[in-house]
């Protein structure tokens, strides 16, 4: 990922960047796994917590939460139909004090979710 990020991503997936090195990409075959990082300074240097970072959460889906020692996070997945092809869209959010990642998961079948929420919640904070 980018940042102080990374994800357990397999090997064979080919990776690119987009919005000038802001985001990575990594596809291979219907899944495509995309992923920001953003350092979020508090006022007078007050660290922001990881749950003040992850305040928001969709109301009109089921959420996927996500807890260590260090991180927090959530997850939706949504069935998404775009010209007229469906995939599904995991957003996922993972944050540490003053840092978070947003991790983006397409792909084809219902049968890669259980692989989709275990990619999002391999993602680490390397500091």
């Amino acid at each position: 990922m980018t940042g102080f990020w990374t994800t357990d991503i397999p090997g064979y997936f080919y990776e690119d960047n987009e919005n000038d090195g802001k985001t990575k990409v990594y596809w291979y075959q219907d899944k495509t796994i995309r992923g920001s990082s953003f350092i979020v300074e508090g006022n007078d240097g007050i660290p922001i917590s990881a749950e003040n970072l992850l305040l928001e959460t969709p109301k009109n889906l089921e959420v996927i939460k996500y807890s260590n020692n260090l991180l927090l996070g959530w997850a939706t997945i949504e069935l998404i139909n775009e010209d007229g092809k469906e995939f599904y869209f995991l957003t996922g959010n993972i944050a540490t004090n003053n840092n978070l990642c947003h991790v983006t998961i397409s792909f084809e079948y219902e049968t890669d979710k259980e692989w989709a929420i275990n990619i999002w919640k391999s993602t680490k904070f390397h500091n």
